[in-house]
């Protein structure tokens, strides 16, 4: 008995040291050049249940202090959520660099979730 209760508390260990939030937000991949299509970011949700992106923010400036909402969207259990970019009513404005650069998803409470540094 006291094995099958050390592995629960070891699974639940493990599951706090790869997501350590419920949510379970990761940039997967983005798309900064115009000339391939209109610029792009893709995010994947790794948790078991919906979860929304409410407060959630992207930066490209590595100090994370300029930030831009991300749509407060749910997005289903075990899925992508891809979000053009751009200036228009209904995207995301952020101004990726197309020769390189910083770009991190921050959650709610500030902390990086993600990032792509020194990217392409």
């Amino acid at each position: 008995m006291s094995r099958v209760l050390l592995c629960l508390l070891g699974g639940i260990f493990v599951a706090l040291l790869q997501g350590g939030r419920a949510e379970g937000f990761t940039l997967t991949e983005f798309l900064a050049d115009e000339v391939d299509g209109l610029p792009w970011i893709e995010i994947y949700h790794s948790g078991e249940q919906g979860a929304s992106l409410s407060g959630w923010s992207l930066s490209v400036d590595p100090s994370n202090e300029e930030r831009v909402p991300v749509p407060s969207v749910m997005v289903n259990r075990r899925s992508y959520r891809a979000f053009v970019l751009g200036e228009q009513e209904g995207r995301v404005d952020l101004g990726l660099d197309r020769d390189g650069g910083y770009l991190a998803l921050i959650d709610p409470e500030g902390a990086v979730a993600s990032v792509f540094q020194d990217y392409p």
